[in-house]
């Protein structure tokens, strides 16, 4: 059995939130590390975060200026801000088409995406943060932590978002497809409604028991050791993406990015 653990990542030419596959090594035999994460330490998420986001669009220099200067941090993690990008929802579709497999859980892939099902009219046009990964200092086969957050027009769009992952039943096991690039299996997916502490809004958490990825004539899928866990919550007009891979405390790191996320923006 091959342990692999990957993301996608920009397709092509590194546009796009979950595009090119980046092998990030293996997981080493599925142990986990402990993040030190304070609870006390995480910032209150209370306040409604909205004064940045009048308008989305990324003709928008305001939001885009919010997006742009959050710095999410984890303690023992350091993140690699070369890679951090704000994208535009509207060039998503040139990554190639994705297929998901039952189609009752395309709702759910898409919200992994920060995606709606309907990206026509001015949500084409909304903005998307991608701020690269964050991992142990020289371990590329440790913990990883990405962070992910879209601006929305609205408020109540950000909460649809979620929502629309909150309600994805019946996807225990789904399969999605990035045409010509490659094929991911899902199994034990379990959704939950989670409260994060000094949030607000509840958190939808997604795990994954197992997860296999097969590339363009590959005989053999390979096994993904640790997909992560996979945490979204709307804050105002923001949703917020963290996924936590390696660690055991996934619950208080998804806390602190958030709370980062919303003293961050009350600050602008």
């Amino acid at each position: 059995m091959t342990t692999v653990r990957i993301w996608e990542r920009a397709l092509p030419a590194m546009a796009g939130i979950w595009g090119l596959a980046a092998l990030a090594g293996c997981t080493g035999g599925g142990e986990t590390a402990e993040a030190a994460v304070s609870a006390d330490a995480v910032p209150s998420t209370t306040a409604d975060p909205t004064a940045a986001a009048a308008g989305a669009s990324s003709d928008d220099a305001e939001v885009r200026g919010v997006l742009e200067s959050f710095d999410p941090q984890v303690e023992g993690l350091e993140r690699d801000a070369s890679l951090m990008e704000v994208l535009v929802t509207g060039t998503f579709a040139d990554n190639g088409e994705v297929l998901v497999e039952p189609a009752e859980c395309t709702a759910l892939s898409a919200s992994l995406d920060l995606m709606t099902t309907d990206e026509s009219g001015d949500r084409a046009d909304d903005l998307v943060a991608d701020y690269g990964p964050m991992q142990e200092p020289g371990d590329d086969d440790g913990p990883l932590v990405n962070v992910f957050v879209r601006a929305f027009d609205s408020a109540e769009d950000a909460a649809a978002l979620v929502a629309a992952a909150s309600d994805s039943s019946g996807c225990d096991a789904y399969t999605r497809e990035r045409v010509g690039f490659a094929e991911f299996a899902f199994e034990g997916v379990t959704i939950d409604q989670v409260e994060l502490a000094g949030v607000d809004a509840p958190a939808v958490r997604l795990d994954v028991q197992g997860a296999a990825m097969t590339l363009p004539d590959a005989t053999e899928p390979d096994t993904i050791d640790d997909w992560g866990t996979d945490y979204l919550v709307a804050m105002g007009p923001y949703a917020l993406h963290v996924t936590v891979a390696g660690l055991d405390d996934r619950d208080e790191v998804a806390a602190e990015v958030a709370g980062q996320l919303a003293a961050h923006v009350d600050a602008q």
